[in-house]
């Protein structure tokens, strides 16, 4: 479904563009991929993410980014280019993360990084977008800050990962990661492989000076203009108009049509959540209700539908009173009371059949980070007072961030999660609260209980408290209208030395509703070598259901999923037992099995055609020694080691699928005169002779 989503965005954008009035934006975009992983849900960039687990994050990035840019086989065009951010600006853990604070590097390579590469491996995403955070190990950043180092750039970005599109620094991150935004600010980060700027104006204000007075590298000049061109003819930019489809999106096909209107009201259906229904007073029957109440100060507004600071501007709103409206009959009566008064909300509600309380939205938004993530300011006295009528009571949270409230999850009988809808926002709530749509969305983040600190669930043993009494609903919840039974786990092989493994799993709806399914499925290592999690997601799918009917569910595990780092943080999987867990959250875990790997598991490289830049050399002297790497099997990323005499020197982390190929480099220096042999992995060396000065 967000491929789905992202794929009619992505039109609509070339389209748009290719309205000549239009072109001045571009085809390069600052969203929409959002990749933090906020484990502190009180950051006021929380609504604009895709929620607290990697894994989960990963697959939404990838399905967005191919969405978006388009993965037409048939073309060989991009529609446009997203940007994945902020690399890698993250709170992975403590409560109140300012920019630029340490991250040790194992949170960040084991957290905070697998969306980035997802983004970059699978989605091939055209644009990177830099933060200021990173982790804390400084020594070998030679002194650069962690996103402009060439640490993070070339190193991860480039060489490890693989990525060949542009990299630039987010709005002001330059000076507040370290950098300045001065004329040395400038040239590291340009030397560094930062290619734009921008909206900032450090590049526009110092880079000409700079080059002029030599700070700057011209090798670094030609890469930054190279990535820029290149990203241009992927657009089709330079080509005749009539070579590349994507020319011919026009607004009349393409925007609003009524198969995005019904993609964004089914988008904003399949996210709602069902956090309580107590003794099932959802769904309300319309066809009995003679009076409804609906309440609160955003309850016929956008501002019940979209965030406060990043969103589009639909030709319309439906909110919830016009979807509630939509649903009913003419002479079914709705109530409204369209502000926090207490009076007015009781009188609304006293005598009504029921009463529906909309809460929102949250007040979190770029650079308005949340004191706490209670209801926002009003809304509990509100939900108070209604409950005191008598009159049964719903409440529907419109927001972008968790909601901790004991007393709400208590006393009120049904509570609906409807995040920020979009356009026909109204119109979903409305059939979830009628039972025209049968809720199965899944909470993305944990929702703790008033006063707690971040709060996640794939937490390694003694990091926090995770159980009922420091959340209020765990990552993965969502009830429904309807039951569904879990059975006949099976697992093929139940031992192997390649680590491939299936995972079947058989999902019957055993209620009386049509209704969709989400399948989770986590991992554990249960003998591994350094603290892992007690849980992570390693799959997760949603059927549809008929009363009755069952379905087989199959995930694919591969070595990269069921990995781990070492304690020198280099991937491997370690022989031992794995548990499979099938859950309906990630509490509620139904169904157990397990499999054994029967040796260890590392990434496989064949080196080839080794290259020195030069054979006679100074001491000390820099030269390059450089080799094709080919992937041969086992997981992705790897170490590629550089030998001086036969002892390693130098070592550069590196991902390769199956056949995959890249030129990996190495600067070598070496101090003593005479006869020296370098090499690459295996493959037979090259001599270097240094020569006394």
């Amino acid at each position: 479904m967000v491929h789905k989503g992202y794929t009619a965005i992505g039109d609509e954008f070339r389209a748009a563009f290719n309205v000549a009035s239009l072109r001045g934006p571009g085809l390069v975009t600052w969203s929409p991929v959002v990749l933090e992983v906020h484990r502190n849900k009180k950051s006021d960039r929380s609504p604009e993410t895709y929620g607290e687990d990697p894994y989960l994050i990963s697959r939404l990035a990838v399905a967005t980014v191919r969405g978006f840019q388009g993965e037409d086989e048939n073309i060989p065009y991009k529609k446009g280019i997203c940007t994945a951010k902020h690399y890698v600006y993250c709170n992975a853990g403590s409560d109140v993360v300012p920019l630029g604070a340490p991250i040790e590097e194992r949170i960040t390579r084991e957290v905070i990084f697998p969306p980035y590469k997802a983004a970059i491996r699978e989605g091939n995403v055209g644009q990177i977008m830099t933060g200021a955070h990173g982790w804390d190990n400084t020594p070998p950043l030679r002194g650069d800050p962690i996103n402009y180092s060439p640490v993070m750039v070339k190193g991860v970005l480039r060489v490890q990962w693989g990525f060949r599109g542009i990299v630039c620094a987010d709005c002001g991150a330059l000076g507040e990661s370290g950098v300045g935004e001065d004329l040395i600010g400038a040239a590291t980060a340009l030397n560094n492989g930062v290619d734009s700027n921008a909206c900032g104006t450090t590049y526009s204000s110092n880079l000409q000076q700079a080059v002029k007075k030599g700070l700057v590298k011209l090798n670094a000049i030609d890469q930054t203009i190279r990535r820029m061109f290149d990203s241009r003819f992927q657009l089709g930019l330079f080509d005749p108009p009539q070579m590349n489809p994507y020319n011919d999106f026009f607004p009349k096909e393409k925007i609003l049509t009524e198969e995005h209107i019904a993609l964004a009201l089914r988008m904003a259906r399949e996210s709602i959540v069902l956090l309580k229904n107590e003794n099932n007073i959802l769904p309300l029957d319309k066809d009995s209700i003679q009076s409804i109440a609906l309440i609160g100060p955003h309850a016929d507004d956008k501002r019940s539908l979209a965030p406060m600071d990043y969103n589009g501007t639909p030709p319309y709103w439906v909110t919830p009173l016009k979807g509630i409206k939509n649903s009913v009959a003419s002479e079914t009566e709705v109530r409204t009371s369209l502000s926090l008064d207490l009076e007015r909300a009781v009188s609304a509600a006293q005598g009504a059949d029921v009463a529906i309380v909309i809460t929102g939205p949250d007040p979190a938004f770029e650079s308005t980070p949340r004191e706490d993530l209670s209801l926002p300011e009003g809304f509990l006295p509100l939900l108070k007072a209604v409950k005191g009528t008598g009159t049964p009571t719903v409440a529907v949270l419109v927001n972008g961030t968790p909601i901790s409230s004991d007393w709400m999850k208590e006393h009120i009988p049904a509570i609906v999660e409807a995040w920020y809808g979009g356009m026909e926002g109204g119109n979903a709530i409305a059939e979830v609260l009628f039972g025209d749509y049968n809720p199965g969305g899944k909470l993305p983040w944990t929702y703790p209980r008033k006063g707690m600190g971040p709060l996640y669930y794939n937490y390694k043993p003694g990091e926090i408290t995770y159980d009922e009494s420091t959340y209020l609903w765990p990552f993965g919840y969502g009830l429904s209208y309807t039951e569904f039974e879990y059975s006949a786990l099976e697992i093929s092989p139940k031992s192997s030395d390649s680590g491939n493994f299936k995972i079947r799993v058989e999902v019957k709806n055993v209620g009386d509703r049509q209704g969709d399914a989400v399948v989770e499925m986590y991992l554990k290592d249960l003998e591994a070598s350094v603290p892992v999690p007690l849980k992570e997601l390693r799959g997760i799918k949603r059927v549809s259901l008929e009363p009755a009917e069952s379905t087989t569910v199959e995930f694919e595990l591969n070595p990269d999923d069921i990995g781990l780092l070492d304690e020198n943080l280099n991937p491997v999987v370690e022989p031992g037992t794995f548990e499979v867990m099938i859950g309906k959250s990630c509490e509620d875990i139904v169904l157990r099995d397990s499999f054994e790997v029967t040796a260890p598991i590392r990434a496989k490289f064949k080196q080839e055609k080794l290259q020195v830049s030069k054979q006679e050399v100074k001491p000390l002297e820099p030269f390059e020694v450089s080799a094709r790497i080919t992937g041969t099997g086992g997981m992705e990323e790897g170490e590629v080691q550089l030998f001086v005499d036969g002892k390693p020197v130098a070592a550069r982390k590196v991902c390769l699928s199956l056949e995959e190929t890249r030129n990996i480099s190495f600067t070598c220096k070496i101090d003593k005169a005479g006869t020296h042999t370098v090499t690459i992995g295996d493959l037979p060396g090259i001599d270097i002779s240094v020569k006394k000065q």
